[in-house]
């Protein structure tokens, strides 16, 4: 009975029946594509474990290459290039700026890139290249880095802070 249970349970693994599955993603990736994908899965096998590590790239690249992750869902920028990791992209995600309604910039008709200046910012950890972009697109000039009031892999408690602070938050 138990070789037959043995080789039952070794059957369901191989048809994706039955396991045990650990999984990464960046913060809006594990909201906007895992998700999603982790419930269809959830229908189809239920009897699936999913462990899914939410954190930025470089955490999640520690964790793949320790071995406690299968596979991760994220932003490529932070990735080292010539990597020995096989990468498939999904795709390019549009950015934007979110604020609550009563924010002082949200009614506005005519806001420029340079009304962004004395913002707030709230958002998930920035790459570097990213920070450079977003700082030369609001022209600081050098002036000052851009920066960021709370930086949090949360996507939680970055919504919540925007909704009860004058951040934008960058998502």
């Amino acid at each position: 009975a138990t070789s037959a249970d043995l080789t039952h349970e070794l059957a369901l693994l191989r048809t994706g029946e039955l396991g045990d599955v650990a999984a990464g993603a960046g913060p809006f990736s594990a909201v906007m594509l895992l998700a999603p994908a982790l419930a269809a899965m959830r229908q189809r096998h239920p009897q699936v474990r999913v462990r899914l590590d939410v954190s930025h790239t470089q955490v999640l690249l520690e964790q793949l290459q320790d071995e406690a992750l299968a596979f991760f869902v994220s932003d490529t920028r932070e990735l080292p290039s010539g990597s020995a990791w096989q990468v498939e992209p999904l795709g390019i995600g549009t950015g934007g700026l979110f604020c609550r309604a009563a924010h002082p910039l949200a009614r506005r008709r005519d806001l420029t890139v340079i009304d962004l200046r004395q913002a707030t910012f709230a958002s998930v950890r920035i790459p570097a290249t990213l920070r450079q972009r977003l700082g030369a697109l609001i022209r600081l000039d050098g002036r000052a880095e851009f920066g960021v009031a709370l930086e949090c892999e949360s996507v939680a408690v970055l919504l919540e802070y925007t909704v009860q602070s004058d951040a934008l938050l960058i998502a």
